[in-house]
């Protein structure tokens, strides 16, 4: 049976930018299959989205297909006794967790949204706060099957088809259709995160603070992205470890592994662009400064530490209607102090202020040959779209980052060029020969994919 498409704009997290596709829900695997057909049976470029967090053009697909795997959320199999779990590449990773939790199990990575997809999470091969502990989550799937543009359904991993699973993780979609993931868990004994925070006054002392509490299994520094002089680069370290049984008040102890009810609200409005500016800047960015730094140690549930940003379920729209752009590079250690703080300049020279700058240390490669975690430090922050300057500012600090020898991160990227990703990922074209095998007709196909001359 042909698969039904129906058009719609779509867009990334970002709000920014937006195209026409032909979109496609199949509700079952073989309907997947059916839908390389194309529309009207017009086979043209597709791609797969999951629940379309990645924040740019990675599952958007202008005048082609998209195939929303939204509705292939069954789970196969959980080894309880092993902690390996089975699922559909449309489970959300908190729909994972309402499963292995009560079992004394937990996802061993995780971003910061618990509403993308374990197929999604494989394709831009995501990374966590514990990353220069435990890797990226690729490091952690056991297998996946990939169904091909050929039709054909290849079960890899990296012992098995390794080509196919490694450029599959971080591909972006681009190999073929993620279909099911199996995952490798991580024991815990309760549902609550240990906490507590640093306070550092400016830049120095915030990578000083991380490289000093590097043994803790969490760890990310918000950083206060306004201040200027003497307190630039000033933030919180939040550090955290998996609370033990022993860790909890006797009452809690009765269900340690209880998920609490997680409580989401919504925006009925965004921001007009008139006020995303510096003022309002400021003012917030002390607000949080004052509050995380007043923070005790204490136990968080699970879901509060690693989501906070989830319990605004459209905080997106905080920035009007004209979206925003995160920028998110991992810089080697030895140039990041310098990179980071020079990339902060330029954002008060231009103009620009950030509402949610973070920095991160990261740990080793994985496997994937264009994924984006390798040693070094993650920074990120956010301005608004739509902005001349602001694109203008981010295309300094790719000079930044390439001086440096880092990289911008895929799954936030809208507007990175083909020449500057080549000069990032050395072993792209590499990876374009395996992509090549798998996916010789052009079969996927993005809006990244043509932006960065990613074609098969």
């Amino acid at each position: 049976m042909a698969p039904a498409f129906r058009s719609q704009r779509l867009s990334g997290w970002g709000r920014y930018p937006t195209s026409q596709a032909a979109v496609t829900r199949p509700e079952r695997q073989h309907e997947v299959v059916d839908a390389l057909r194309g529309q009207n049976g017009q086979a043209a470029p597709l791609i797969a989205r999951g629940a379309g967090k990645a924040y740019g053009d990675a599952a958007l697909n202008g005048d082609g297909c998209v195939v929303s795997m939204v509705r292939l959320n069954r789970f196969i199999e959980f080894d309880r006794e092993r902690g390996y779990l089975t699922c559909e590449a449309g489970v959300t990773l908190r729909e994972a967790l309402e499963v292995c939790v009560p079992e004394g199990w937990c996802l061993t990575v995780t971003p910061g949204t618990a509403t993308a997809t374990v197929g999604g999470c494989l394709a831009c091969d995501v990374h966590g706060k514990n990353h220069h502990v435990v890797g990226s989550f690729s490091r952690h799937v056991d297998n996946a099957k990939i169904l091909t543009a050929a039709g054909e359904a290849v079960t890899c991993s990296p012992d098995r088809e390794s080509d196919l699973f490694w450029a599959t993780a971080g591909g972006m979609g681009l190999t073929g259709i993620i279909l099911e993931v199996t995952l490798r868990l991580q024991r815990i004994e309760t549902a609550f995160i240990s906490t507590r925070s640093v306070v550092t006054r400016d830049l120095e002392e915030t990578f000083r603070c991380i490289e000093q509490t590097g043994s803790s299994t969490y760890s990310v520094a918000w950083l206060d992205g306004v201040r200027r002089g003497r307190w630039l680069g000033r933030g919180i370290v939040m550090l955290g470890e998996h609370a033990k049984l022993s860790d909890l008040p006797v009452p809690t102890r009765a269900a340690p592994l209880a998920l609490g009810d997680f409580r989401v609200r919504s925006l009925p409005f965004g921001l007009p662009s008139a006020l995303l500016g510096r003022p309002l800047a400021l003012t917030f960015n002390e607000m949080v400064y004052r509050r995380l730094g007043a923070t005790k140690p204490s136990l968080v549930e699970m879901q509060r530490y690693f989501y906070p940003l989830d319990a605004l379920d459209n905080w997106n729209r905080l920035y009007g209607s004209n979206g925003f752009l995160e920028y998110q590079v991992i810089l080697p250690s030895a140039q990041a102090l310098n990179s980071v703080r020079a990339m902060l300049e330029l954002l008060h020279d231009a103009g620009q202020v950030s509402f949610f700058t973070s920095l991160k240390q990261l740990g080793a490669n994985s496997g994937g040959h264009i994924s984006f975690p390798m040693p070094g430090y993650a920074f990120s922050f956010d301005v608004p779209a739509g902005n001349k300057a602001a694109m203008t500012l981010l295309d300094r600090c790719d000079d930044i980052t390439m001086a440096a020898g880092g990289r911008v991160y895929l799954a936030k990227d809208a507007r990175l060029s083909s020449g500057v990703f080549a000069s990032m990922y050395p072993r792209h074209r590499e990876w374009l020969q395996i992509v090549r095998r798998f996916n010789a007709a052009g079969m996927f196909g993005s809006d990244m994919s043509r932006r960065l001359e990613l074609a098969a």
